[in-house]
């Protein structure tokens, strides 16, 4: 089997993958946004008490869109790869889509928040990306400012919500914003470019 099928096998793959989070990603926007707006409705109309729960499933769904954005992060580096190893190889630029995504969507190799760009790089794929976490953060601060004055729970409650938050933003930030998560791609990806040129 040629190097160039091998790559493009590998690239299809990673293409499917790319594909398969965006979908899961846009699935969990549309049934968290469904159960946040249930809950609302019912602690409005029913019971104050239902916002102890907000919190939690601000978290829970945050944490789990990130976990679909850190894969798409990925596949977006992975096929880059790929999609410049074959054209490397061809002698031609055939493969550009890595590029149209850098502009339109966000670019990889650019500092950003999770997956929003800022400045020049600033796209539709960032405003809705920091639409939703507003949204979300929105409920996050509406529902513990209601626990907090409607004297909802008591201080185990705040200090066990803290712990769940400070974990969720300090793995975050350690993963996402210091980079940590994509220099280990890079590592990988150096180590196969020097394995296979030395």
């Amino acid at each position: 089997m040629q190097k160039n099928d091998i790559y493009l096998k590998q690239l299809s793959r990673i293409r499917s993958l790319n594909n398969f989070y965006h979908k899961q990603f846009l699935f969990d926007v549309r049934y968290s946004i469904a159960i946040m707006l249930s809950v609302y409705f019912l602690a409005f109309s029913y019971t104050h008490k239902l916002f102890l729960i907000v919190p939690y499933i601000v978290l829970l769904f945050m944490t789990l869109m990130a976990y679909h954005a850190h894969y798409l992060i990925f596949a977006r580096k992975v096929s880059e790869y790929y999609e410049n190893k074959i054209n490397k190889i061809m002698d031609e630029k055939i493969l550009i889509v890595h590029e149209i995504e850098n502009k339109y969507f966000f670019p990889t190799n650019k500092r950003k928040l999770v997956v929003a760009a800022f400045g020049k790089d600033f796209s539709w794929f960032s405003f809705v990306t920091v639409f939703i976490t507003a949204l979300f953060l929105l409920c996050y601060v509406h529902s513990v400012l209601t626990i907090y004055t409607e004297e909802l729970s008591s201080i185990i409650y705040f200090i066990v919500l803290i712990l769940f938050t400070s974990s969720c933003l300090v793995t975050g930030v350690w993963w996402f914003i210091k980079e940590n998560g994509e220099s280990r791609i890079k590592e990988v990806l150096e180590e196969s470019d020097e394995f296979r040129y030395e």
